[in-house]
């Protein structure tokens, strides 16, 4: 366990001595702090291992809210975001606006449940339906070589794809089409981050093939020894 769990792990337990509600949101902006600094999907398993259901579906909340005004900003600074999620005939930072107002409250268009899982939608612009399980949503990751901010800030903006006309395929309940998905909204919405994954992609790819290129010639160098 890393030095830096033991310190988190401590820190939320201190900060959670209840499992009320109103306690939690009164600490959560402190509990954030200690969240945002990490980044390791297993590390912010093991640092909120100690709350109770409540407690996390509430930090999920906020880091949900928190996440959506990153998207937004997203919408704001990215043409080719904000051109891909109008095609279906809605504002989308509008639409999202929305949604983040709704966080929390009874019967909201988004929410945090357990049910979401990953992240599940459902309906069209503002009668939408958009669900993120709590622990998927705080410590998942969408593409290898994501962060979990950026894995957030992009489930986010693919559940709005959807919502705001399927302006990108449906999943479908389909892992495949699901991830070509998350590609699709990556490229568009955080191109720097799918650089930077396609870039690294293309230096493992050349990784392995010197490896594999040096084994073969390590096989053909036994041969050549073993016949002479």
């Amino acid at each position: 366990m890393s030095l830096w769990s033991v310190f988190a792990r401590r820190a939320l337990k201190n900060i959670f001595p209840s499992n009320e509600v109103s306690n939690a949101k009164r600490i959560i902006p402190m509990l954030l702090e200690q969240v945002a600094v990490l980044d390791d999907p297993a590390l912010i398993r093991e640092a909120i291992s100690e709350l109770s259901k409540t407690e996390t579906k509430e930090l999920a909340r906020e880091v949900l809210r928190k996440r959506t005004d990153e998207a937004v900003e997203v919408l704001r600074a990215c043409d080719s975001c904000r051109e891909l999620l109008a095609g279906g005939g809605y504002d989308p930072i509008e639409l999202l606006e929305t949604l983040k107002n709704s966080i929390g409250k009874k019967s909201a268009p988004m929410d945090i449940d357990a049910s979401g899982r990953g992240g599940s939608q459902m309906g069209q612009g503002y009668e939408t339906r958009i669900r993120f399980g709590p622990l998927d949503f705080l410590a998942g990751t969408s593409l290898d070589g994501m962060t979990v901010r950026e894995s957030q800030i992009q489930v986010i903006l693919h559940e709005l794809a959807h919502a705001a006309g399927d302006v990108i395929p449906p999943d479908g309940g389909n892992p495949a089409e699901s991830l070509r998905n998350q590609r699709r909204i990556t490229r568009a919405c955080l191109p720097e981050t799918y650089e930077r994954i396609r870039s690294q992609k293309s230096v493992d790819r050349s990784q392995n093939k010197n490896i594999s290129e040096r084994m073969e010639q390590g096989r053909h160098q036994r041969k050549r020894n073993t016949h002479t």
